[in-house]
């Protein structure tokens, strides 16, 4: 028997007519395990990583390491450029930089070699990368199931059975149901666009987020597609200090226009000196909590006071996003 979570019922009216349609991307998929090498840095996640970046390729080829470990990555870089192909580091040059990986996942990057052939290798984040769907469990049931069981684990040997799924389904942060069960049913209260949220925790103690949207609709008509960005009305950003942002501060971002998912990056260059991700509704003001990472931090040592570019991007329920630019100035103590 499958656990389900009760929130407020329909009417007897409406229950026969509501149709639950599902608003996200990726198909089903039973729970999958992603084993990384056991000659991976030595058979363990690390805290930290080092990449030798050389023509004939990059020595170790595949680096395995915790959330929030930095790799640094040194060598003929002007050379041979190092590219991600999905990740949080673009194209760098010189004889050294830090990555920063904030998130668990798998991070390929390549360059080119001199003999023309592509060189390639791996950033294994240890933890799970959270993948939700929903869909009506029978017509005119209200019900939603929704699916977490396509998460995907990224560690040496890792027992899927042993994470917690923590489904919230009214955006205030709090799970409205948890347990080891990746895939339980909810109840909405009515008509509208619902976003459901799961955070996955692996026995190691990693977790992620991952967030669909849900439709209520009657009579079989589905709502029109929804294609306009979010929009943000402009905050005052006022200097923020040093040592407030290493040991973790408020950052106000602005007020969005509906709910939405915000993901706030502190950038001084090309380093990122802290990145944080919240939630909110529509017309209420957006804040982060941001601290700063080892690398921030060891900036902030450094310079004083610095000026910082602020990158928000904004994802509302429907998967439309909206990337802002602004700059923030890092005061004394």
């Amino acid at each position: 028997m499958m656990p389900a979570w009760r929130g407020p019922r329909l009417g007897g009216a409406a229950l026969g007519a509501v149709l639950l349609m599902l608003l996200v991307a990726g198909p089903a998929a039973a729970t999958t395990t992603t084993i990384v090498p056991a000659d991976v840095s030595g058979g363990a996640f690390g805290t930290a990583g080092l990449v030798t970046v050389a023509a004939d390729g990059y020595a170790p080829g595949d680096v395995a390491v915790v959330p929030g470990a930095e790799v640094r990555f040194s060598g003929d870089l002007a050379a041979h450029p190092v590219l991600f192909d999905d990740g949080p580091v673009g194209v760098f040059s010189g004889t050294s930089f830090l990555a920063v990986f904030p998130s668990p996942g798998h991070y390929t990057f390549h360059g080119p070699a001199t003999d023309a052939t592509p060189l390639s290798g791996s950033v294994y984040v240890a933890g799970p990368v959270a993948h939700l769907r929903a869909t009506q469990v029978a017509p005119p049931d209200p019900r939603v199931r929704l699916d977490a069981s396509g998460t995907d684990f990224v560690a040496f040997a890792v027992s899927s059975d042993n994470a917690l799924y923590e489904f919230d389904i009214n955006g205030d942060d709090v799970p409205d149901s948890s347990g080891a069960n990746p895939i339980v049913s909810v109840r909405f209260p009515g008509e509208g666009t619902f976003s459901a949220t799961v955070r996955v925790t692996d026995n190691s103690g990693f977790s992620s987020t991952a967030t669909t949207a849900v439709v209520v609709t009657r009579d079989d008509i589905p709502p029109e597609d929804d294609t306009t960005p979010p929009k943000l009305a402009a905050a005052s950003f006022v200097p923020v200090g040093r040592r407030a942002l290493r040991r973790g501060t408020k950052l106000l971002l602005g007020t969005p226009s509906e709910a939405v998912t915000a993901t706030a990056t502190l950038l001084r260059g090309s380093t990122v000196v802290a990145r944080a991700s919240q939630t909110a509704p529509a017309d209420r003001t957006l804040s982060v909590q941001i601290r700063a990472s080892a690398a921030g931090r060891r900036l902030l040592l450094r310079r004083r006071p610095a000026t910082l570019t602020l990158r928000i991007v904004l994802v509302d329920a429907a998967g439309n996003t909206l990337t802002l630019r602004r700059t923030v100035r890092v005061r004394g103590p």
